[in-house]
C-alpha cells in the first residue's frame, strides 16, 4: 500500500526587517542609504589611494588597503539586500542566496579579524601615538561582537540584536576609513596631494 505524504518544500526565507511601519521603513532607508554610499566611497577610495600613492607603499598601508577592501566586501554583502527590503516594505531571500550571503560575510569578517591582528603586530614596533586609531577600530569591532555573541541567554532581545547587527555590518565599515585617515598624516597628505593635482589638471 502506497503512502502519500503532503510535503511543502521551503525555498526561501521571509525577512522580517526592523519594523512593519511603512513610514519608519522609509526613514530607515533614507538614513542607511547615505551611510552605505559613504562606506563604499570611503573604503574604495582609501584602497585606491594606497595603491596609487608611492609614499603609502609600506606594510602597514598594505594591510590597511586590504582592510578597506574587506570592509567593502562585508558591507556590500549585507547592505544592498537590507536597503531593498526597507524600500519595498517586505522582502525574502532564496535559501541558496542566503547561504552565499552568510558565507561571503563570514569570510570577509574572518579576514578582517586576521588583518587587524596583523596590523596590531606591525604597529607594536611603532610609537604609541600611531596606535590610537587602530585601538579604536579593534575596540569598536570586538566590543560589538562580544556584546552580540557572548552575553547571557536571558538578555536576548530581537530588536537589539537587529540594531547590533546593522552596527557591525554597515556602521563599522563606514567609520573605519574615517578613523584611519583622519588621524593619519600620511593619508591626509596623500589626499591633499591628489586633490591639488586634480585641480591643476582642470
Amino acid at each position: 500500500m502506497a503512502v502519500h505524504c503532503n510535503t511543502t518544500k521551503v525555498t526561501k526565507f521571509i525577512l522580517l526587517g526592523f519594523t512593519s511601519e511603512r513610514n519608519l521603513q522609509l526613514l530607515l532607508f533614507s538614513f542607511f542609504l547615505p551611510m552605505y554610499l559613504l562606506s563604499v566611497a570611503g573604503n574604495l577610495g582609501l584602497a585606491i589611494l594606497i595603491r596609487a600613492e608611492r609614499a603609502l607603499q609600506t606594510p602597514m598601508y598594505y594591510f590597511l588597503s586590504h582592510l578597506a577592501l574587506m570592509d567593502l566586501c562585508s558591507c556590500c554583502t549585507v547592505a544592498p539586500k537590507m536597503l531593498l527590503g526597507l524600500l519595498k516594505g517586505c522582502d525574502s531571500i532564496p535559501i541558496p542566496a542566503c547561504g552565499l550571503q552568510m558565507l561571503s560575510f563570514a569570510a570577509a569578517s574572518d579576514a578582517e579579524c586576521c588583518l587587524l591582528a596583523a596590523m596590531a603586530y606591525d604597529r607594536s614596533f611603532r610609537a604609541m601615538s600611531t596606535c590610537g586609531s587602530h585601538l579604536t577600530v579593534v575596540g569598536v569591532l570586538y566590543g560589538t561582537l562580544i556584546f552580540m555573541y557572548l552575553r547571557p541567554d536571558g538578555t536576548y532581545a530581537p530588536q537589539t540584536d537587529k540594531m547590533t547587527s546593522v552596527f557591525y555590518t554597515v556602521v563599522i565599515p563606514t567609520l573605519n576609513p574615517a578613523i584611519y585617515s583622519l588621524r593619519n598624516t600620511d593619508v591626509k597628505h596623500a589626499v591633499k596631494k591628489r586633490l591639488s593635482s586634480g585641480r591643476h589638471q582642470f
